[in-house]
Protein backbone atom coordinates (compact mmCIF):
# COMPACT_ATOMS: atom_id res chain seq x y z
CA UNK A 1 0.00 0.00 0.00
CA UNK A 2 2.79 2.42 0.90
CA UNK A 3 4.37 1.84 -2.52
CA UNK A 4 1.19 3.04 -4.29
CA UNK A 5 1.00 6.13 -2.04
CA UNK A 6 4.57 7.05 -2.97
CA UNK A 7 3.91 6.48 -6.67
CA UNK A 8 0.75 8.62 -6.47
CA UNK A 9 2.72 11.39 -4.73
CA UNK A 10 5.43 11.29 -7.42
CA UNK A 11 2.81 11.46 -10.19
CA UNK A 12 1.08 14.42 -8.55
CA UNK A 13 4.37 16.28 -8.00
CA UNK A 14 5.45 15.61 -11.59
CA UNK A 15 2.16 16.98 -12.88
CA UNK A 16 2.55 20.12 -10.77
CA UNK A 17 6.07 20.70 -12.06
CA UNK A 18 4.90 20.24 -15.65
CA UNK A 19 1.96 22.60 -15.17
CA UNK A 20 4.12 25.25 -13.52
CA UNK A 21 5.94 25.60 -16.84
CA UNK A 22 2.64 26.72 -18.39
CA UNK A 23 2.51 29.65 -15.99
CA UNK A 24 5.79 31.01 -17.36
CA UNK A 25 4.07 32.70 -20.31
CA UNK A 26 2.77 35.72 -18.44
CA UNK A 27 2.66 37.97 -21.47
CA UNK A 28 5.79 39.87 -20.41
CA UNK A 29 8.05 41.82 -22.75
CA UNK A 30 11.78 41.76 -22.00
CA UNK A 31 13.11 45.28 -21.34
CA UNK A 32 16.76 46.27 -20.98
CA UNK A 33 18.47 49.61 -21.20
CA UNK A 34 20.76 52.29 -19.91
CA UNK A 35 20.43 55.33 -17.65
CA UNK A 36 22.56 58.23 -18.89
CA UNK A 37 23.27 61.20 -16.62
CA UNK A 38 24.24 64.46 -18.33
CA UNK A 39 25.60 62.52 -21.31
CA UNK A 40 27.65 60.04 -19.26
CA UNK A 41 27.38 57.37 -16.60
CA UNK A 42 25.28 57.89 -13.47
CA UNK A 43 27.26 59.09 -10.41
CA UNK A 44 26.47 55.85 -8.53
CA UNK A 45 24.24 52.79 -8.86
CA UNK A 46 20.49 53.28 -8.49
CA UNK A 47 17.05 51.89 -9.16
CA UNK A 48 14.08 52.35 -11.47
CA UNK A 49 10.40 51.78 -10.72
CA UNK A 50 7.86 51.47 -13.53
CA UNK A 51 4.41 52.48 -12.24
CA UNK A 52 1.40 51.79 -14.50
CA UNK A 53 -0.45 54.87 -15.70
CA UNK A 54 -3.93 55.15 -14.10
CA UNK A 55 -6.75 53.08 -15.62
CA UNK A 56 -4.75 50.04 -16.71
CA UNK A 57 -6.19 46.98 -15.05
CA UNK A 58 -3.88 44.07 -15.85
CA UNK A 59 -0.63 46.02 -15.62
CA UNK A 60 1.78 45.46 -12.74
CA UNK A 61 4.57 47.58 -11.31
CA UNK A 62 8.05 46.51 -12.43
CA UNK A 63 11.54 47.38 -11.18
CA UNK A 64 15.17 47.44 -12.22
CA UNK A 65 18.53 48.17 -10.66
CA UNK A 66 21.34 49.83 -12.59
CA UNK A 67 25.03 49.82 -11.88
CA UNK A 68 27.53 52.65 -12.20
CA UNK A 69 27.55 51.89 -15.94
CA UNK A 70 23.81 52.66 -16.06
CA UNK A 71 22.85 49.23 -17.50
CA UNK A 72 19.62 47.60 -16.29
CA UNK A 73 17.20 44.73 -16.96
CA UNK A 74 13.55 45.01 -15.89
CA UNK A 75 11.86 42.49 -13.57
CA UNK A 76 8.25 41.91 -12.54
CA UNK A 77 8.23 38.50 -10.82
CA UNK A 78 11.62 36.97 -11.58
CA UNK A 79 15.01 38.54 -12.28
CA UNK A 80 15.03 39.92 -15.84
CA UNK A 81 11.63 38.49 -16.81
CA UNK A 82 10.39 41.82 -18.26
CA UNK A 83 7.11 43.66 -17.81
CA UNK A 84 3.53 43.60 -19.01
CA UNK A 85 2.41 45.68 -21.99
CA UNK A 86 1.04 49.06 -21.00
CA UNK A 87 1.93 52.68 -20.31
CA UNK A 88 4.20 53.48 -17.37
CA UNK A 89 5.58 56.43 -15.43
CA UNK A 90 9.27 55.88 -14.77
CA UNK A 91 10.81 56.84 -11.42
CA UNK A 92 14.62 56.91 -11.43
CA UNK A 93 16.49 57.00 -8.12
CA UNK A 94 20.18 57.61 -7.51
CA UNK A 95 20.74 58.28 -3.80
CA UNK A 96 23.87 59.37 -2.01
CA UNK A 97 21.77 58.98 1.16
CA UNK A 98 18.28 57.47 0.94
CA UNK A 99 15.33 59.14 2.68
CA UNK A 100 14.97 58.09 6.29
CA UNK A 101 12.15 56.98 8.52
CA UNK A 102 12.63 60.13 10.62
CA UNK A 103 11.71 62.55 7.86
CA UNK A 104 14.95 63.22 6.02
CA UNK A 105 14.31 63.71 2.32
CA UNK A 106 17.66 62.07 1.60
CA UNK A 107 20.34 63.29 -0.78
CA UNK A 108 19.55 62.63 -4.45
CA UNK A 109 22.39 62.85 -6.96
CA UNK A 110 19.98 63.34 -9.85
CA UNK A 111 17.33 66.02 -10.28
CA UNK A 112 14.30 65.31 -8.07
CA UNK A 113 11.91 65.73 -11.00
CA UNK A 114 12.61 62.04 -11.76
CA UNK A 115 11.19 61.09 -8.32
CA UNK A 116 7.76 62.77 -8.52
CA UNK A 117 4.84 60.38 -9.10
CA UNK A 118 2.47 63.33 -9.41
CA UNK A 119 1.46 64.88 -12.70
CA UNK A 120 5.05 65.75 -13.46
CA UNK A 121 5.40 66.18 -17.21
CA UNK A 122 9.19 65.80 -17.02
CA UNK A 123 8.99 62.31 -15.50
CA UNK A 124 10.01 59.76 -18.15
CA UNK A 125 7.29 57.58 -19.64
CA UNK A 126 7.49 54.16 -21.31
CA UNK A 127 4.93 52.36 -23.44
CA UNK A 128 5.36 48.62 -23.82
CA UNK A 129 3.53 47.05 -26.77
CA UNK A 130 2.24 43.46 -26.65
CA UNK A 131 4.11 41.06 -28.91
CA UNK A 132 7.45 42.85 -28.84
CA UNK A 133 10.30 40.37 -28.47
CA UNK A 134 12.66 42.68 -26.59
CA UNK A 135 12.88 46.42 -26.04
CA UNK A 136 16.05 48.44 -25.46
CA UNK A 137 15.50 51.86 -23.87
CA UNK A 138 17.65 54.79 -22.80
CA UNK A 139 16.64 57.18 -20.03
CA UNK A 140 18.52 60.47 -20.00
CA UNK A 141 18.54 62.27 -16.66
CA UNK A 142 20.11 65.43 -15.27
CA UNK A 143 22.35 65.49 -12.24
CA UNK A 144 21.30 67.52 -9.22
CA UNK A 145 23.23 70.76 -8.94
CA UNK A 146 26.06 70.92 -6.42
CA UNK A 147 24.18 73.63 -4.48
CA UNK A 148 21.10 71.38 -4.17
CA UNK A 149 23.22 68.40 -3.09
CA UNK A 150 24.95 70.51 -0.40
CA UNK A 151 21.61 71.84 0.88
CA UNK A 152 20.15 68.31 1.02
CA UNK A 153 23.22 67.08 2.95
CA UNK A 154 22.76 69.83 5.55
CA UNK A 155 19.03 69.14 5.87
CA UNK A 156 19.64 65.38 6.16
CA UNK A 157 22.22 65.85 8.94
CA UNK A 158 19.85 68.14 10.87
CA UNK A 159 17.00 65.60 10.74
CA UNK A 160 19.28 62.67 11.60
CA UNK A 161 20.68 64.59 14.59
CA UNK A 162 17.16 64.65 16.06
CA UNK A 163 16.65 60.89 15.67
CA UNK A 164 16.54 58.83 18.89
CA UNK A 165 19.85 57.20 19.93
CA UNK A 166 20.46 53.91 18.18
CA UNK A 167 18.02 54.79 15.40
CA UNK A 168 20.33 56.88 13.20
Amino acid sequence: MRFFSNVRLIVILSALVALSGCAEDRGLVKIAGTVICDGGEPPIAGSITFMPEPGQNETLQATARFGKDGKFVVSTWDEGDGMRPGKYKVRIECWETAPSFFGSQGVSLIDRKYLDWGNNSSMPRLEVIAGQAKVDVVFEVSAATEAVIKAERVAHKAVEAQAPPGMK
